[in-house]
């Protein structure tokens, strides 16, 4: 059984990249037991960018993060045209992100290097995501907000909240599934 196998090095790094390609290549189930830095994982990178939006009051660079996470509920699809929108019409901050009053400005023409008009973004469709994203955080950022000497505690429990607003979880398991099903038991 290939638990019952072990390969050993001194060190792995020179034989990874055979060992990874080799195992493929031959079908080998295998897992690697080396450190992995986990601060690219996008579930650390959505959680930390959360916090940074209640902490900052919606910095472009950690909406766009926690956008960009795949855990917002958002597509990259939906994100593109969005951030191409707030930085045409230079809408950041909570000011932005929280008011009753839809974005009404204009359409942006998205062009390329060339000058030709390539894509048109509607203010309706960026209106409807960023009125859901900031729906789903208004609770966790009105507790951070309004209560500001919270417990460790009290900020996971509103944190799970988020967690399960956005339905994180759901989404992870499918991420677990697809590797599964692809084969690629280590990422899973």
């Amino acid at each position: 059984r290939l638990r019952d196998i072990a390969v050993l090095v001194r060190n792995l790094s020179p034989y990874q990249p055979i060992i990874a390609a080799s195992f493929a290549e031959h079908g080998i189930a295998y897992f690697l037991d080396v450190r992995r830095p986990a601060m690219h994982h996008p579930l650390l990178q959505w959680l930390r960018s959360a916090l940074l939006i209640a902490r900052f009051d919606w910095r472009h660079e950690e909406t766009m993060t926690f956008l960009r996470s795949g855990l917002s509920g958002v597509s990259l699809d939906e994100v593109d045209p969005l951030e191409n929108y707030i930085l045409q019409h230079g809408l950041t901050g909570a000011a932005a992100w929280e008011r009753e009053e839809p974005w009404d400005k204009q359409k942006v023409a998205v062009t390329d290097e060339d000058g030709i008009d390539h894509d048109v973004i509607e203010p309706t469709e960026v209106e409807k995501t960023r009125k859901l994203i900031a729906e789903q955080l208004r609770p966790f950022l009105s507790v951070l907000r309004t209560q500001p000497r919270l417990t460790v505690r009290q900020i996971c429990t509103e944190l799970f909240k988020l967690i399960d607003t956005f339905k994180v979880r759901q989404e992870i398991a499918q991420w677990i599934e697809r590797d599964e099903n692809n084969k690629e038991l280590e990422r899973a």
